[in-house]
């Protein structure tokens, strides 16, 4: 048995350091193009709404985001004509759209060749399965909860002393600082958990603490973006019916969303705290049992159907001569 095991991990390791180096500097690239993005985009969200925010930031954070797009435009096109024999079109086009909309996505992509492996910095090639999804789960938890913590002195900082802000410029600088970090790691967490994760839409529901989390900080400066970008709402600054949407409607959005997004990591703070309460495991093995069941339920009717094709082409059985 133990002979068995060791030939199972030369096996192993021989497949790990057959990747292509190619593959391997590819990934590693993209992997940090999109740290990149995701940072300037962190950094954009948190700063882009705040009124004591310079335009040099601004434009540099802009920048980098333009700069380092098109290589995802490039990469959707290289993954839709090398993915001809892994998925299907509408896969490999979904997949596509969503890494040039939004392409920190890319830090949970397979490999190009290795479709079954993902890429990780100080890891390497790793088979994407449960047993990664668990790793990087224990991985992230402690450092998760150390950040998430970080959220109570910029919430007493932000409205204990909140005339600071106008007051003084680092002030502001440092508490949009400490956000969008809390965000980024918030935002990498859950998109390599959502990538190994098997069941996508369930993953989402279960975490939807963590997807809230997530998503809020792009609501809030979406509606800020459209108002300066889109043409038609450029004309509004004509008829000085700008100030009315923005410093109403938008900043009243902006303020909602902003507390909504405390609130939640506050929640998401409290449940990794109190970790993992009887109640809380049961819940998760029931889901795990009622997942199982539609495996085994989906396994027996390809089962059936396999059956059923075997003995309709299996050849009608000759009777032996008789004697």
């Amino acid at each position: 048995m133990s002979r068995m095991n060791k030939l199972s991990s030369v096996a192993d390791s021989t497949s790990r350091s057959s990747a292509l180096p190619a593959e391997t500097a590819l990934s590693a690239v993209y992997f940090a193009l999109a740290l990149v993005h995701l940072a300037a985009l962190a950094g954009f969200s948190h700063r882009y709404p705040r009124a004591d925010a310079s335009p040099i930031e601004i434009r540099m954070m802009t920048a980098a985001l333009v700069v380092v797009w098109p290589a995802f435009w490039l990469e959707a096109a290289v993954r839709l004509v090398l993915g001809r024999a892994a998925a299907s079109w509408g896969t490999r086009l979904g997949l596509a759209v969503l890494v040039i909309l939004m392409p920190p996505i890319r830090l949970g992509f397979r490999g190009y060749i290795r479709r079954e492996e993902i890429w990780l910095p100080g890891f390497g090639w790793q088979r994407a399965d449960k047993e990664l999804y668990r790793r990087l789960e224990r991985i992230f938890s402690v450092p998760m909860v150390v950040l998430a913590l970080l959220v109570l002195p910029i919430l007493v900082l932000e409205f204990g002393w909140p005339e600071w802000r106008g007051r003084y410029g680092w002030f502001g600088l440092t508490l949009d600082i400490g956000s969008a970090v809390i965000w980024s790691a918030f935002a990498i967490e859950f998109i390599l958990l959502l990538s190994l994760s098997e069941r996508k839409l369930q993953f989402c529901v279960r975490r939807w603490i963590e997807l809230l989390i997530v998503v809020l900080p792009l609501l809030e400066v979406l509606p800020m973006v459209l108002t300066d970008l889109v043409p038609a709402l450029r004309l509004l600054r004509l008829l000085r019916l700008e100030q009315l949407i923005r410093l109403g409607r938008v900043y009243r959005l902006r303020a909602v969303v902003t507390r909504m997004w405390r609130a939640f990591l506050l929640l998401e703070l409290v449940q990794r705290l109190t970790g993992q309460t009887p109640q809380k495991r049961l819940r998760q093995l029931r889901e795990l049992l009622a997942a199982k069941l539609e495996e085994i339920e989906e396994l027996q009717q390809e089962i059936a159907r396999l059956e059923a094709q075997v003995q309709g082409s299996s050849p009608p059985a000759v009777p032996p001569p008789e004697h």
